[in-house]
């Protein structure tokens, strides 16, 4: 007997807890019965900042930079630049062991010495040659003139005494002279070609002389550029050995008061960037930001992963030199940058009205799945709306829902800008400054908490000031 009267009370107080839920339920809108009020999420339009950016990340750089090596091979007897080291252009860095250059344009210096005697030589035997050509050219005038004067004599008038005999010894002597003639024509030739022999050792001599002149000046390292020293490849005493590619001795930044940044952009970003852009970045070195803008978009495309980057050149001033070559910074490229103007969060323009609620809400957020189909264009397994690009495109018109002091909803045509993924600009709206924009439609948890007043979402609502059957406190 007693376990039935336990069992029959037992039965009336899930009834009666169960009555008393279904009654707070509908109390606190979270119903489904006809009567229940749908309570919204809303959020309050003011003026804001709009910035639409694009991130990218990138290696700080010199604008300038420039490797100084050596042409030649040898010993570094003296280095006169370290790190760091502010230089001129001009300025002596690095002295080379020049013995065995110097001993090679001493060599040279000899050669053209000896090539400009033979030079001499050659000329002189020319001369020679000429001056004796010219006598014997003479002198063979004369012989034939006598040889045919005596052979005519003898024709006309044989009594005169001339023989035979010095009628040979006259023909022979012009025949001497001529032979001497030919040998004097040799010696012209012979000493012609002397002489541009000897020019053209001369002239490879002065080559051979300029080349060991410069090697010789290679052994002296200067500044090409004034700026700073970011690297040192060699020491003291090291021997460097010149090839066919130059050997790198020190590396030179010119000048890091202004600086520029590589970045690489991914390709669907890079077509909102335009040169001269607006660019914040940091560096990890340094809890503020930097500023700069978009000096160059290169087409050198690269190709990573089957991403598809563009380098992005990035020039910031750098008065303090707190930025050094090689850092990595974080780049935020300003595509669009307003200032106090009416923007609306992007949950709502994901709000598509009363007729489309989520699933733990009231009664209209069960809409037929038809209703879905049309307003989306494709059933979706959750029954729920297409979501909204972050960015939509300037000058789209779009619907949001504004609500009234009774508790509902209207809704409201806009024109939208700038987007920066969170909030989008309202073309044209500071009539809205201060009203309330729809972003959802609370939950029954919601619903009650906003209900109670209640700031803590786990706590029970509130009771009265005075408590029940006490006094009001003071």
């Amino acid at each position: 007997m007693k376990r039935s009267r336990f069992l029959w009370g037992l039965v009336l107080a899930c009834l009666a807890g169960g009555g008393w839920y279904v009654w707070s339920s509908r109390a606190g809108g979270g119903g489904s019965g006809s009567g229940s009020q749908v309570r919204y999420r809303t959020s309050r339009l003011s003026p804001t900042r709009i910035v639409q950016e694009v991130s990218a990340t990138g290696t700080i750089q010199p604008l300038h930079e420039v490797e100084v090596g050596t042409q030649v091979t040898g010993k570094i007897l003296e280095l006169k630049a370290d790190y760091n080291s502010l230089v001129k252009a001009g300025e002596l860095l690095a002295r080379i062991d020049p013995a065995t250059y110097q001993a090679t344009y001493d060599a040279s210096r000899a050669s053209i010495r000896n090539a400009e005697a033979s030079l001499a030589s050659a000329k002189a035997q020319l001369s020679a040659a000429k001056a004796t050509l010219a006598v014997n050219e003479s002198k063979l005038k004369y012989a034939i003139k006598t040889h045919q004067r005596n052979s005519e004599l003898r024709r006309k008038l044989p009594e005169t005494g001339i023989s035979d005999a010095d009628l040979d010894t006259s023909e022979a002597e012009v025949e001497q002279l001529q032979a001497q003639i030919l040998s004097n024509r040799a010696d012209i030739e012979k000493a012609e070609a002397a002489i541009i022999q000897s020019e053209a050792q001369i002239q490879q001599a002065e080559a051979n002389g300029r080349q060991a002149e410069a090697n010789l000046g290679y052994c002296t390292i200067s500044a090409p550029i004034d700026g700073i020293v970011i690297a040192r490849d060699v020491d003291e005493g090291q021997t460097v050995v010149s090839n066919m590619n130059t050997s790198t001795l020190f590396t030179i930044a010119a000048g890091l008061t202004r600086i520029q940044v590589e970045a690489a952009v991914p390709e669907a970003d890079v077509g909102q960037l335009k040169v001269g852009q607006k660019v914040r970045f940091t560096v990890d070195a340094y809890p503020h930001e930097f500023v700069g803008s978009v000096r160059e978009i290169r087409l050198d495309a690269q190709s990573e992963s089957n991403v598809v980057t563009y380098p992005v050149i990035v020039e910031a001033d750098n008065p303090r030199m707190e930025l050094f070559p090689g850092m990595t910074a974080n780049l935020s490229i300003i595509i669009v940058e307003k200032e106090h103007v009416i923007a609306v969060p992007a949950a709502a323009l994901r709000f598509k009205g009363p007729q489309n609620q989520a699933a733990d809400s009231p009664a209209p957020a069960a809409a037929p799945a038809h209703q879905h189909q049309q307003a989306s264009g494709k059933s979706r397994p959750d029954g729920a709306p297409r979501p909204e690009k972050a960015s939509p495109s300037p000058s789209v018109t779009k619907t949001i829902w504004l609500a009234n002091d009774d508790g509902s909803i209207r809704p409201q045509q806009v024109r939208l800008g700038a987007s920066d993924g969170i909030n989008t600009e309202i073309i044209g709206g500071d009539d809205l400054d201060g009203a309330l924009v729809v972003t959802g439609i609370m939950t029954s948890k919601e619903a009650e908490k906003a209900a109670s007043g209640s700031n803590n979402p786990f706590a029970p609502p509130r009771p009265p000031r005075g408590g029940p059957g006490g006094p009001p406190r003071r």
